[in-house]
């Protein structure tokens, strides 16, 4: 006796076929990626229910259904959020000092990235609270002056649901909501945070029309290096968070600093010549802020979202949005007097504009010899205030796989410049420049030659003069983005950037914008975004 006859197996045949043809029938899902973590370091006790500090973790394809986190091996405790972007968990008493992997439901771990469990104190503060309180999860200070009044490094403060907009520091210098200097500021592994509560908006305002929320020097000029200021809105007057130095003192500033899934928004009502948030010494890192709402009509050049100065180096900024700002240069690299900035890093982020006229992109200003940083990954469209999308007076810069839409620049979307006698260098490579039909692409100005510049695998057009270059694509070509109306520049199957880039970028560009490794065809897709072959 046969278990299947030729008919019903020739039956099964067919319908395996057929549910491998499907499109609704996951083949292999893209595995989870990691981008960051708001702290990098924290007690695994004390807190809510002696779980530890809260850690939320942001990146790409964890699955609607929980899986498990661990931290150096051991099993995170208490998921608050688990969606496919964001995860929000207590570390627990399972967590050892390593690497924080995720695991999804189906089993497929994630890249792994660093964390460090050790001492340190938390605290909470909610200005719902009706007494003054003890800084305990159940009675919460009303006050953050309170953690001012006792914060040492390794501290934690989670701050709740509410708008805190008074004076917090034992000092009146300036009008900030925290003047913050070396007495109140982190060390070497303890570093202090201040943590919005998960699941809540909790956020300061300046407490004056000018200046702003938090800096990191106080009257005595020392500065508080170590700090972490995460999950937070601020509402600032000429800025949000300044980085303690003086423009004219080299590395003045603060060091080692996260500034981690904050809102930042500023009145801006003049010429600030400062930044929502300013960067003036060493080791920063700026990962999914929102930049929004803030500037003036007209725009104003002076002022910036993020304004790297007095030569920082080791700055990585990344997966960062800036929309709806009306100013010169979103992300400048700057100072008037020349510094050497060193390993400066701009990728993964989005910079977009209600109109082509209210901002420009990213500039490097006027900066020493052996300057040097890249561009990558990041989306740029509907900028440019007919100035470029990227300027670069000064350094050695890498510009990799980004893509720009409707920029209007009609001296060049990406130029370089000879101005004050300044070399830079560029290689620009794998990029989307989508003209708006008056810009030129890649511009040499004020002197700089052709000889500094290396192009390769970029895909250039919307610009209709004869002299463009790389035109074998055509002006009219498609590129096939998803809906770049609606700021979507994924590649749909057939679009013309997909398997034309170079390999030469692989030692930068390892992932795309979504964190997908790249390539995932034959080779590199050009752009910031790789496409992905439909699930089978």
């Amino acid at each position: 006796m046969t278990l299947f006859s030729p008919t019903r197996l020739l039956r099964l045949v067919c319908l395996v076929l057929a549910l491998l043809a499907s499109p609704g029938l996951a083949w292999s899902a893209m595995p989870p990626v990691i981008f960051y973590s708001d702290l990098d370091s924290g007690p695994n006790s004390g807190g809510q229910d002696d779980n530890g500090v809260y850690v939320t973790v942001r990146g790409k394809n964890f699955g609607a259904t929980p899986g498990t986190v661990t931290i150096g091996g051991g099993r995170a405790k208490n998921y608050l959020t688990w969606n496919d972007t964001k995860l929000i968990f207590q570390l627990g008493p399972e967590a050892k000092t390593g690497d924080i992997v995720v695991t999804t439901a189906d089993n497929q771990p994630s890249n792994s990235i660093p964390f460090t469990v050790r001492p340190g104190r938390i605290f909470f503060v909610s200005a719902k609270h009706s007494s003054r309180g003890s800084g305990t999860h159940d009675n919460p200070w009303r006050s953050p002056g309170s953690f001012y009044g006792k914060m040492r490094p390794g501290d934690t403060v989670y701050i709740r649901e509410g708008v805190y907009s008074e004076q917090y520091s034992e000092t009146n210098w300036g009008s900030y909501n925290f003047t913050l200097g070396r007495a109140a500021g982190g060390a070497p592994d303890k570093p202090i945070a201040f943590v919005g509560y998960p699941g809540e908006t909790a956020g300061f305002k300046a407490p004056s029309r000018s200046y702003g929320n938090f800096t990191f020097a106080d009257s005595t000029e020392t500065r508080a290096d170590y700090m972490t200021i995460a999950n937070l809105t601020f509402q600032g007057a000429d800025f949000c968070i300044g980085g303690g130095g003086f423009w004219q003192r080299e590395k003045g500033g603060a060091a080692h600093i996260r500034i981690v899934g904050n809102r930042l928004s500023a009145k801006y009502d003049g010429n600030t010549m400062t930044g929502l948030i300013s960067v003036m010494g060493d080791s920063w890192r700026i990962f999914g802020n929102e930049f929004a709402d803030t500037g003036t009509t007209p725009p104003i050049n002076n002022n910036h979202a993020l304004y790297i100065m007095t030569g920082a180096s080791d700055i990585d900024v990344g997966w960062n949005r800036f929309s709806n700002l009306r100013m010169g240069h979103v992300i400048q690299v700057h100072t008037d007097i020349p510094y050497r900035y060193q390993d400066i890093r701009i990728h993964d982020n989005v910079i977009t504009a209600a109109s082509v006229n209210d901002s420009r992109g990213i500039n490097v200003g006027r900066a020493l010899p052996g300057t040097f940083g890249a561009i990558y990954n990041n989306v740029l469209y509907n900028i440019g205030q007919n100035f470029s999308a990227i300027a670069i007076y000064s350094g050695d810069w890498k510009v990799y796989n980004n893509t720009l839409y409707n920029i209007r620049a009609t001296d060049g979307m990406i130029w370089i410049s000879g101005q004050a006698g300044q070399t830079p260098t560029a290689r620009i490579v794998n990029n989307i420049l989508y003209s708006d039909g008056q810009s030129p692409y890649v511009t040499t100005l004020h002197g700089a030659k052709s000889g500094q510049l290396t192009q390769s695998n970029n895909l250039y057009l919307g610009y209709s003069r004869p002299d463009a270059p790389e035109t074998k694509n055509g002006t009219k070509a498609n590129l096939l983005f998803q809906d770049p109306a609606a700021g979507d520049f994924h590649l749909r199957p057939g679009s013309p950037a997909i398997d034309e880039g170079s390999e030469t970028v692989a030692p930068v560009v390892t992932r795309d914008h979504d964190g997908t490794p790249r390539p995932q065809g034959k080779r590199f897709d050009v752009g910031a975004f790789e496409a992905v072959a439909p699930a089978r």
